[in-house]
Parts: structure tokens; sequence; C-alpha cells
């Protein structure tokens, strides 16, 4: 099992290495990728659990999976930043 407070090993690997699920016992099967996936979260690194507060504007604030809330630009908006 990996340590959920150490960032290198939560680094390690790719949703890739767990594209290709083998066995019939589904909770063994999803087992290390729920480690993994959990390891990157309690590292602040899992980029899928995160929601926009409101219109995704070039500044806007977001909530993580934990709810913990944060601001900052969003460097896939096309339109410039009013200064």
């Amino acid at each position: 099992m990996m340590s959920k407070t150490d960032p290198v090993r939560a680094l390690t690997g790719s949703m890739r290495d767990f594209r290709e699920l083998q066995g019939t016992d589904l909770m063994a099967r999803v087992g290390p990728f729920y480690e993994w996936q959990e390891s990157r979260r309690q590292s602040s690194l899992w980029p899928y659990s995160k929601s926009t507060q409101q219109a995704p504007l070039a500044q806007c604030t977001a909530l993580d999976d934990s709810g913990v809330r944060f601001s900052g630009l969003n460097f896939g908006m096309s339109a410039p930043i009013q200064i």
C-alpha cells in the first residue's frame, strides 16, 4: 500500500498503469488504482477533483473534493485579463 503522505510516491505512475484491469474480483481489480488515487488526493495532486464556483473566467474560484476553496488564473481561458 502506498504512503498517503509521500508526494514522491503519489507522483509515481499514471492512469495508464490501470487501463487494463486483470481478474474477476472487482474490488481486487480496482484496489491498486484506488490506493494510488487516494495517495494523490492526500498529497493534493489529484487534478480531477476540482470544480469551479462561478463561470470559468480568466480568474476563478474553485473547490477541491475535500471542500478547500482556492482562487487563481484559469490558463484555459482565451480572453485577456483586465488589469
